[in-house]
C-alpha cells in the first residue's frame, strides 16, 4: 500500500468573546501588528517623503545672449547683445560682433548634445574681463513635466589683457525643493532675456549694465541650471578679442521629488509587512505554548473521525 493522502485530526479551542482566552489572543494580535508599526518607524525611512528620479532633458539655445567685455577700468566695458533695442541703447559702447553658434548631436537621436558658440570681437581695445549670459530653453518629460527658461553665465578676468578666451562646460539643472511627482511645471515658462524687459530689468538710466539684478532674480527660483566651466585664458594685446565656448548638455539629470500619499502608504506596508511575519511566528509559538499548556480556560473538541469527502 502506498499513501496518497494524510489529513491531520485537530484540536479545537472553544471560548466565549469576554473570556480571558479571547481577550488574550486578539491582543496578541494586535500588539503584534501595532509593534510592527513601531519597529519599523523607529528604524527609519517609514515615510518614503522624496523620491529621486532619473530623466533625460531637452535643453536648446534660444540663440539669445548678452556679452560684455571690460578694460582695465571703469568705463571701458563693450556691450554686444542678441536684441538691437540694448545695442542702441549703450550707444557709443556697442561691440561689433560676427557670432557663430553651431548645435551639436552626436548619436543623432534628435536631442542636442551641445552647442558651440564663438563670438569674434572687433575693435574693443584690451580685455581683462569677459562677462556672458546665455539662455536656453529647458523641458522634462516623464516623471515630472517641466518647461522653463534657463540661464548659464560665464565670468572670467585676469590681470593682464587677453586675446581670446576658450571655455567648455556642462549646463547643470539645480533645485532647491522637491517637486511633485507627475505635477506639470509652467510657472519659469517665460523668457529671462527678452527684449521687452531689456530696459527695465538690465539697463539703468545711468546706462549702466545691472547683470547682478537679473541673476538675483533668477537665482531665487525654486529650478534653475548652472553652468559648470573651465576657462582658458590667452594673454595678448589686440583690437579683437575671440570668444570660443562649448556648452554641454548633460544625458540624464536626478530630479528630487515628492511622492503621491498612495506611493508613501505603499512603501510604509513594503516596510511592515516583513517585520509582522517574524512577529506572527513567535506569537503562533506563544499561543501553542499557552493553549497546549491549558494555561488558560477553553473547551476543547477533538477531531475523532475525519470528514467525508467525495470525488
Amino acid at each position: 500500500m502506498v499513501q496518497v493522502y494524510a489529513e491531520p485530526y485537530l484540536r479545537r479551542h472553544y471560548s466565549r468573546r469576554t473570556s480571558c482566552a479571547y481577550c488574550t489572543r486578539v491582543i496578541g494580535h494586535l500588539g503584534t501588528l501595532v509593534l510592527s508599526f513601531v519597529i519599523a518607524y523607529n528604524t527609519g525611512g517609514f515615510w518614503t517623503k522624496t523620491v529621486f528620479e532619473v530623466e533625460r532633458p531637452k535643453v536648446a539655445f534660444t540663440y539669445d545672449a548678452l556679452l560684455v567685455l571690460e578694460g582695465s577700468s571703469p568705463g571701458e566695458e563693450k556691450v554686444w547683445s542678441s536684441f538691437p533695442e540694448l545695442n542702441d541703447l549703450v550707444g557709443g559702447k556697442a561691440a561689433s560682433v560676427n557670432v557663430q553658434v553651431a548645435n551639436e548631436d552626436h548619436n543623432f537621436d534628435g536631442v542636442h548634445d551641445s552647442v558651440v558658440f564663438k563670438a569674434q570681437c572687433f575693435g574693443v581695445g584690451n580685455v581683462h574681463s569677459v562677462k556672458l549670459l546665455m539662455q536656453f530653453r529647458y523641458q522634462i518629460e516623464g516623471a515630472v513635466d517641466l518647461r522653463m527658461y534657463s540661464l548659464g553665465y560665464v565670468h572670467h578676468s585676469a590681470a593682464v589683457p587677453g586675446a581670446s578666451l576658450h571655455v567648455d562646460g556642462e549646463l547643470h539643472f539645480r533645485q532647491k525643493q522637491p517637486l511633485m511627482k507627475t505635477g506639470r511645471y509652467r510657472h519659469y515658462d517665460e523668457p529671462l532675456l527678452k527684449s521687452s524687459g531689456i530696459n527695465g530689468s538690465i539697463l539703468e538710466a545711468s546706462s549702466q549694465l545691472q547683470m547682478e539684478k537679473l541673476i538675483s532674480s533668477y537665482l531665487d527660483r525654486n529650478e534653475t541650471t548652472l553652468y559648470n566651466y573651465l576657462p582658458v585664458w590667452k594673454a595678448g594685446s589686440a583690437e579683437d578679442f575671440l570668444l570660443d565656448m562649448k556648452v554641454r548638455f548633460p544625458q540624464i539629470v536626478t530630479i528630487l521629488l515628492r511622492p503621491p500619499p498612495l506611493h508613501m502608504l505603499r512603501m510604509a506596508w513594503i516596510q511592515v509587512v516583513p517585520i509582522y511575519i517574524v512577529l506572527l511566528f513567535f506569537l503562533m509559538q506563544g499561543e501553542k505554548l499557552l493553549f497546549e499548556s491549558q494555561l488558560v480556560n477553553t473547551r476543547v473538541v477533538a477531531d475523532l473521525q475525519a470528514s467525508k469527502r467525495t470525488f
